[in-house]
């Protein structure tokens, strides 16, 4: 009977430094997803316009804001050419401010993966969709990038700002 007491103690302790481990790692998993800066919301707008004349105010308001296009991807071009059919218009347009992304890596190195900022255009039934992604409001600047990253799209739409 000492024998199973004897092992039965050494699974007890076992379990309990497993479920110590499993509890450290839970608090470390809820504290990173708290804290993370990957938290993002979607900004979208619709309009009537077409879809060459929002990518041509798009690229435009990028400008004006003196931000830069990094690429645009035509990945709607891009699908029906791999198809050898037609397929809606889809493009997301890459840009970035070289000031503002130093100062995000200047805060956090991790902050570099809000550089570039993109912004889809895409056709949804008879309305053009200008998506994109916002940051998490950790900051001034992310505040700031955020307000012009809406002007931006703003005016890809029609809505001048």
């Amino acid at each position: 009977m000492k024998l199973n007491t004897s092992l039965l103690n050494q699974f007890i302790s076992i379990g309990i430094v497993v479920l110590s481990l499993l509890l450290i790692i839970n608090t470390y998993v809820v504290y990173y997803q708290a804290n993370t800066i990957d938290k993002y919301q979607r900004y979208l707008v619709k309009t009537d316009k077409n879809f060459d004349d929002v990518m041509y105010d798009l690229r435009l308001a990028i400008r004006r804001h003196n931000y830069r296009i990094t690429s645009i991807n035509h990945i709607g071009e891009a699908i029906a050419t791999n198809n050898d059919q037609d397929f809606i218009q889809v493009s997301i347009v890459n840009f970035c401010n070289v000031s503002i992304a130093k100062k995000f890596i200047e805060q956090s190195l991790s902050y570099i993966l809000y550089m570039p900022c993109r912004v889809a255009v895409y056709e949804k039934g008879d309305d053009i969709i200008i998506e994109t992604y916002l940051l998490s409001k950790k900051n001034d600047i992310h505040n700031q990038v955020n307000t012009t990253i809406k002007n931006i799209v703003n005016a890809a739409r029609g809505l001048d700002y």
